[in-house]
């Protein structure tokens, strides 16, 4: 077996050229701090030297003189990578991400962060590996929340704030708020006035905006009563107990309003189980639309959450305050929602 050829280095385009290894430096990034001249004629030199011999620079060494490695770093909290194939929400995230960070010729490291390594964390923050944070889960520890508040790079939050101040970290808000009344106004619309809703955990700042955008309807028609709201922990086997309760009570709703659609495909099974007709008997709904949501029988009425849209204005926002820190991310525009009517509801 032959030996390996070793790789070309900047003394060899030097040595070729017949310039200084800092001519080279000069050249290859395009700079001459400002007090140097590079003739053109030695400028071709350098460049013929560099395709003479297959040259290119490290790019570590360019990230390292340039104090930015292109890199962003996808921190998922309370995660692992199975989640992060088989949750809709994470999985689109992810693709809008990654399209963005491509775009702009930057990579993505994805770091699952377990149950207690917030200590891993805070070294990671302070390691100079990356140039921003994306942060997808908000259910943070205390101490996970005070390290990334002293962070020497910038930390964006996908769809909600973890703390109490809204200004603590800037966030790609997916207006669930907003995207809560549409639905519950929707349902209202359809004639029904006993709408209960089928939370997520109130831990998250989806599902407390989910649950608040339904509440501030309710009360604002005098029709808000405790008892409708129960909750679904987000999954389906969740959604499924929830309904299961609500079809007991003594007076059960007409609709159900689920806060996420894997809760919403629960309450229609549960419908089934009990021998409901969806939606002659209830009506049922849910939120994300996620890909499934258009092939359940019946298909889910639900509203849009655009998943990929949001990871890739993550990207975009994180990427800019990288460039600059007074980067305003409310410059960039709001999430679109939006009903998707269809047999359900």
């Amino acid at each position: 077996m032959g030996e390996q050829k070793r790789r070309p280095t900047s003394v060899d385009v030097a040595r070729l050229a017949g310039v200084a290894q800092s001519t080279v430096s000069y050249v290859i990034n395009n700079r001459t701090d400002g007090n140097v001249r590079v003739s053109e004629e030695t400028r071709q030199r350098v460049m013929k030297a560099v395709a003479d011999l297959g040259y290119y620079p490290s790019a570590a060494g360019r990230n390292l003189r340039a104090q930015r490695t292109h890199t962003i770093a996808l921190m998922m909290f309370n995660y692992t990578l199975e989640n992060l194939i088989a949750e809709p929400f994470l999985s689109g995230v992810m693709s809008g991400l990654v399209e963005y960070l491509v775009e702009q010729e930057y990579y993505l490291l994805i770091l699952p962060v377990l149950k207690g390594a917030d200590r891993s964390v805070e070294s990671f923050l302070h390691s100079n590996r990356a140039d921003g944070v994306v942060i997808s889960d908000p259910a943070l520890s205390a101490d996970a929340r005070a390290m990334l508040k002293t962070a020497p790079l910038p930390v964006v939050f996908v769809d909600g704030q973890i703390c109490d101040d809204p200004l603590d970290f800037p966030n790609v808000n997916g207006r669930g708020h907003i995207g809560s009344r549409l639905m519950t106004e929707f349902l209202l619309a359809k004639g029904h006035t006993r709408i209960a809703h089928i939370r997520g955990t109130l831990s998250t700042p989806s599902g407390n905006s989910r649950q608040a955008g339904y509440l501030e309807v309710m009360r604002e028609r005098g029709l808000y009563q405790p008892e409708l709201i129960v909750e679904g922990a987000w999954f389906k086997e969740g959604g499924f107990k929830a309904a299961e309760r609500l079809f007991s009570l003594p007076e059960p709703p007409t609709a159900i309003y689920a806060a996420n659609d894997q809760m919403a495909i629960g309450a229609i099974e549960a419908a089934h189980a009990h021998g409901l007709r969806v939606p002659q008997d209830i009506a049922i709904a849910g939120y994300d639309d996620i890909p499934v949501a258009a092939d359940v029988a019946p298909s889910l009425t639900t509203v849009r959450f655009p998943f990929r849209m949001i990871g890739r204005q993550a990207g975009e926002m994180v990427v800019n305050l990288a460039a600059d820190r007074d980067f305003d991310p409310a410059s960039l525009p709001p999430i679109p929602v939006e009903i998707v009517e269809r047999e359900s509801a």
